[in-house]
This record gives structure tokens, sequence and C-alpha cells, in this order.
């Protein structure tokens, strides 16, 4: 089980989700970033240059499975998604496995209207 989310980068980040399975959030800074995508190989959680390159566009959405703190990451605009090693994945194939997921963020997002 992951740790909290600490108040410091809670503050730098929009969380989306947060259920006992998982924490679903938009980094806003790349000091956020780093803290949603530690022990990932991806480029937007160790330079801010890509960051911001990614966050000029659109924003960052992070998956983080409690259970293994596995992670993923989204970038709607690009349709990007990968995995903590940086590899492409399905997002349809991460729906179907994870179903609870598409009901959290609807859940989530209806709540902030």
């Amino acid at each position: 089980m992951i740790e909290p989310i600490p108040e410091d980068v809670r503050a730098h980040s929009r969380v989306v989700v947060e259920t006992p399975r998982w924490l679903i959030g938009v980094p806003l800074s790349p000091y956020a970033m780093y803290w949603w995508g530690n022990f990932t190989d991806w480029c937007t959680a160790s330079d801010s240059a890509f960051f911001h390159d990614y966050t000029a566009k659109g924003p960052l959405i992070v998956f983080r499975s409690r259970a293994t703190s596995f992670r993923w990451m989204l970038h709607p605009t690009t349709g990007e998604f990968r995995d903590y090693r940086n590899k492409r994945v399905s997002w349809s194939g991460f729906l179907m496995r994870n179903g609870d997921i598409a009901g959290e963020m609807l859940l989530a997002l209806g709540a902030s209207k």
C-alpha cells in the first residue's frame, strides 16, 4: 500500500480520485509530478522542461494503484497512455481490467460541477 499524498504535494495537485484502491491526480507542478511519478521512467517526472512542454498542451493524469504501487499516465491531448516503464499501453484495455476507474472518475467529475 502506498503512502498518503503529502500535504505539500496535494497543494500542487488536483486530486481526482482517492479511494482504498486508487489515487488519481493531475500534478500542477514539476514538484508534484516528481511525487506522482516517482519510481517510473517518465521524462515528465524527472525533467521540468518535459513536464511544462506536456502540460502546456493539456493536463497529465496519473493513476496510482494503492495495492501494487504501479503507475500509469494519461495525456488526453495527445492520446498517450503509458505504464511506469514509459511503454505505451492500451487505455481501453486498462479500463477493461480496472472497471472501477471509469465509475470513480465519472463520480468525481460529476461532483466537481
